[in-house]
Formats: C-alpha cells, structure tokens, sequence
C-alpha cells in the first residue's frame, strides 16, 4: 500500500472513528513535527505529566544517533519494531492483532511501532483508550511523512519511556 492511501485510509478511519479532533491533532502538531528535523525536543508530554502529577523527572541528556552504539539501536529496533525500515507507519499485523483484541474488550496492549510510540511519548498521553490510539496514528503518519527513518530512530532512543 502506498504512503498516499496510508494518510487517506488514517484520515478516514480518524475520522469515523475518532472524529475530527483525531485528524486536527496531526495538523495542529504539523509545525511541531516540522521543528524536529532540526532540534530536539525541550520535554515531552510524558514529562510534563509526571511533574504535575509530583513525580520527579529526570535531566535529559541528548545522544545524537552517531553516538548511539549501533549494536544497541539494532537491539531497540528488532524489540519494538523489526520492520521498521521496511514499513511504513503501521505494524500491519500487529494492528490486525490489535483489532481482534479490540473487538473482545481486551485493551491491555498496543501493538504500536516506532512511529507511534514516539507520537505518544511526544505529544499524548499512556490512556489505553481507541481515541488516543487514533490520535497516535493520526501523528505517526504526520511524523513518517516529515521525518526521515533515520531522525525518528533518533528521536525514539532519546526520548522513550523505558520505565524506572
């Protein structure tokens, strides 16, 4: 499937699905997304939460991706994502996956790539809710459309919540 039917079926499902805040979302973060190609983000949405929510936040040291051993970014990819060079936005089977458990009430994993789990670690929040998934898709295909592999490979080491 081409990028093009990719953002229109996105565009579609967020919208009968998730309405249209899902796709003003992508569009109202399209100047944010644009600004990553050549900084680095100050804080991401996970970070502001846990400092309102009292919880300490950790200093961020960037790491640009020439100083990220390559065994361990190697490593990070085949985990999350082991398509993602091949891909395009979407883990198709794992969001095949995702559907089935949708479909029996079972919310408790995601089955997001690389993409997706840097829009949410960026811009959304963890709900496990279908609007957020929908608002993640929606942002995922806004940052591959924007970025290229590489820089979202950069941006995920750096900024995903690998947890305490």
């Amino acid at each position: 499937m081409n990028s093009a039917r990719i953002i229109l079926w996105s565009v579609v499902v967020a919208i009968l699905l998730g309405g249209a805040d899902t796709v003003l979302t992508a569009t109202a973060r399209h100047d944010d997304v644009r600004a990553l190609q050549r900084t680095a983000p100050v804080e991401t949405n996970y970070m502001r939460t846990a400092r309102t929510e009292g919880h300490p936040v950790r200093e961020q040291v960037w790491v640009p991706m020439d100083g990220i051993a390559p065994v361990a970014a190697c490593a990070v990819v085949l985990a999350e994502d082991e398509e993602f060079f091949r891909n395009g936005t979407l883990r198709w089977p794992a969001q095949r996956a995702l559907l089935g458990r949708v479909l029996h009430g079972d919310f408790s994993r995601g089955g997001s790539g690389i993409a997706q789990q840097l829009a949410r670690n960026l811009y959304l929040s963890a709900d496990r809710t279908p609007r957020r998934k929908l608002r993640e898709y929606a942002l995922a295909v806004e940052l591959t459309r924007t970025l290229p592999k590489d820089r979202i490979l950069e941006l995920y080491l750096n900024v995903a919540e690998w947890g305490d």
